[in-house]
């Protein structure tokens, strides 16, 4: 109970705006979203978030809160099987799981409830795969229905190899030949493993992404020059996955004989840490999140080698630092199962506005190393712990206090847009015009200092004066918009709000801007304090676009 009601708490903040509108909300919002769903290749959600709609905005953000519990209590029934943890160890991992600030936008982005429902979906199948008590079977083939359901988003698709291995791990006598076991899971497990094969066999052959999302999650394309961030990425992954890998399953096989093998480990943890440059040189030395992803490699590395160098010493080690490593190797995994299907479509992990989308899978992993540090740490000694327990808790408070701040910034960045859109009522030389360029002078106080997408002024526009007559632009895109950047995006102007736009309208500018004695507290709490005013601005748009 009081992780789920720690959970509503954290992501429940953005409840505070209920109604509220972020990115690509302004284009479900105005438009056809079971068109926009079938174009992405997967008209079933499309039918799904179209019932949703019809209450509003707060129903997806109620999902979104409800999915989280569901995750939270799911992953926290997950840990407690077959990991060898102690009920606190359990509870510390699910929060860890659900709270880690990775995909922070999750509950806050209408869109984004896809991927909260999925991997609600994705948790309560494994929690019921690996759940204690009969009907084995029965549980596994709702299980297998619920994965398949699961993957509409698609990198859930290869993670499931995270719960096939934690079935394996629960089923396999790790004291008998592991080969013939192997034989016998697969023959025992076969529909569960072919149930991402068919999932995407059907999705390939049936739902092709279409028009502006044609090449949408495309593999990237192997050439030379080869794209430095996509190699890059790549090899982070695979560098040390050999290494990773064979530490995962010398731990699995002599766990119980309390033995880590040195010279598996020392591949593993020099494979490990050799993952940090590459991280740097991907990501460049000043970039903050490869810095953040640099110290977990290197920590990580660094673990696993100190682990084997004291096996050295003491052959039979103490049996938490076999399951230390046991945790460790399994959470490098699921970090890099997790963060794969991203790099594959050049999506590098990032902690930049929505963005965070693409670290969906990764507090999984690093939960699981959080344990294994904890794990490793432990011991008969009073004072450890304390310590342990002050050091969870200051983990745990640490990451809540991320998802308020960030569902506080969110509130706060709303809350600026309805001021925006009041503003624009008043404003008849803007209800006159066709083209409106927008500039924002006080984006710092938007969630993460974003710069609104093009479609969001227009969603404004169209708040403010009811008609869908008007584009408007941010002045950072008008570069963009001049070469034709836009263009294919103008051909959609029935998906993004301004289907009856006149380009050879008027034009005119807005500036929003803070008034002097206010700040963002100000802003958070509802109180007037965003001024906008009218400005002389052109935009060449005399040219010919597509129609």
């Amino acid at each position: 109970m009081a992780l789920a009601l720690l959970t509503v708490a954290c992501w429940g903040v953005i409840l505070l705006a209920p109604d509220a509108l972020f990115w690509d909300d302004w284009v479900t919002e105005g438009g056809d979203i079971e068109s926009l769903y079938n174009d992405l290749g997967i008209p079933w959600i499309g039918h799904v978030a179209a019932a949703i709609s019809v209450v509003g905005p707060v129903a997806f953000k109620i999902i979104g809160v409800i999915c989280a519990v569901v995750v939270a209590l799911a992953a926290r029934g997950i840990a407690a099987r077959g990991l060898g943890l102690s009920p606190t160890q359990t509870w510390f991992a699910a929060a860890l799981v659900v709270l880690l600030p990775f995909n922070i936008a999750r509950v806050s982005v209408a869109v984004l409830s896809t991927y909260s429902i999925s991997l609600a979906v994705f948790f309560l199948a494994w929690w019921l795969l690996v759940k204690a008590g009969p009907r084995r079977h029965a549980r596994a083939a709702v299980a297998s229905a619920l994965f398949f359901a699961s993957f509409t988003t698609a990198s859930l698709l290869a993670f499931i190899a995270i719960p096939v291995a934690h079935l394996a791990l629960l089923e396999i006598d790790r004291s008998r030949v592991l080969g013939k076991q192997l034989l016998g899971f697969v023959g025992r497990s076969w529909y569960l493993l072919a149930t991402p094969v068919l999932f995407w066999s059907v999705r390939t052959a049936f739902f092709h992404p279409r028009g502006v999302y044609a090449n949408y999650n495309n593999f990237v394309e192997w050439t030379w020059p080869l794209s430095q961030a996509n190699v890059g990425a790549f090899l982070m992954v695979s560098a040390g996955a050999g290494g990773i890998v064979l530490l995962g399953v010398r731990a699995i096989m002599h766990q119980h004989q309390r033995v880590v093998d040195l010279t598996t480990a020392m591949i593993a943890g020099v494979g490990t840490i050799a993952l940090a440059p590459v991280v740097w040189f991907l990501r460049g030395a000043t970039s903050a999140d490869a810095i953040i992803v640099i110290a977990i490699v290197a920590a990580a590395g660094i673990v696993i080698v100190v682990t084997a160098l004291a096996a050295t010493r003491s052959p039979r080690l103490p049996q938490r630092i076999g399951q230390s490593a046991f945790l460790a190797s399994a959470g490098l995994v699921a970090f890099a199962i997790g963060a794969l299907p991203y790099l594959l479509v050049g999506k590098i992990p990032e902690f930049v506005d929505w963005e965070t989308r693409h670290q969906l899978l990764l507090p999984v992993g690093t939960a699981l190393l959080a344990v294994a540090a904890v794990v490793a740490a432990g011991g008969p000694s009073a004072f450890r712990v304390v310590a342990i327990r002050v050091a969870s808790a200051v983990t745990v408070g640490v990451s809540a206090a991320a998802v308020v701040v960030a569902g506080l910034m969110f509130v706060a960045d709303w809350h600026k847009q309805v001021q925006i859109i009041d503003a624009l009522r008043q404003m008849d030389d803007v209800r006159a015009a066709s083209t409106v360029i927008v500039a924002d002078d006080v984006d710092y106080l938007n969630f993460d200092s974003r710069q609104y997408r093009f479609y969001e002024p227009i969603g404004w526009l169209h708040a403010a004066y009811g008609d869908r007559t008007r584009f408007a632009i941010v002045d950072a895109d008008i570069e963009a918009f001049v070469s034709g950047t836009f263009d294919s995006l103008i051909i959609e102007g029935v998906r993004y709000g301004f289907p009856d736009w006149d380009s050879d309208g008027g034009q005119i500018g807005v500036r929003i801007e803070l008034d002097p004695q206010a700040s963002w507290w100000d802003l958070l709490v509802g109180n007037p304090v965003i001024r906008v005013t009218s400005m002389t601005a052109t935009l060449d748009t005399s040219r010919e676009h597509p129609q």
